[in-house]
């Protein structure tokens, strides 16, 4: 959980790169995950949420979801990605994602109708790819902070290799 030396001068500058953002939106993604899965740990092991733990890690996954909705919010979307999920007991369900790009790292966010998306093509992809990084080597919670902090302020810079890429 290390966040190297030039990401961080980088961010008390108020500068963001795409590899910046990729790395925060992974690290962002990973820990509500992970979040996620703590809270379901404890139903399976205790066959109950107990309270206090459970509600812990809840918040924390909702925390870093928004964080993530806050960064993808500066990001334009380069499609909308159609998932069907197909379950045994009951029939299909279709869902909707805005789909980014960067390059090095893709991301998506739910979205309830494509139709509120009419210049953006629907797409159907296999599967996202995955940067699988240790969680040691995951962006840390402060730095999530502080670029959420920037974006969030409006009072940023972006380097040429993100420009392209925001609303």
């Amino acid at each position: 959980m290390r966040t190297s030396r030039e990401y961080l001068s980088h961010a008390k500058l108020r500068k963001i790169n795409k590899e910046m953002l990729v790395y925060v939106l992974y690290g962002t993604n990973k820990r509500a995950k992970n979040a996620k899965k703590k809270a379901k740990d404890y139903f399976f092991k205790y066959g109950f949420f107990p309270y206090d733990y459970a509600k812990c890690y809840m918040d924390m996954e909702a925390r870093y979801y928004k964080y993530k909705e806050i960064i993808l919010s500066i990001l334009k979307p380069s499609a909308i990605h159609r998932v069907v999920f197909s379950f045994s007991h009951k029939p299909d369900e279709v869902r909707y994602f805005l789909y980014f790009d960067l390059g090095t790292g893709k991301a998506h966010s739910p979205i309830n109708s494509p139709d509120d998306y009419p210049d953006l093509d629907v797409v159907e992809i296999e599967e996202l790819s995955l940067n699988l990084v240790p969680n040691e080597e995951l962006a840390s919670p402060q730095f999530i902070r502080m670029i959420v902090e920037l974006i969030e302020s409006g009072d940023f810079e972006v380097d040429d290799d993100l420009k392209e890429h925001l609303r």
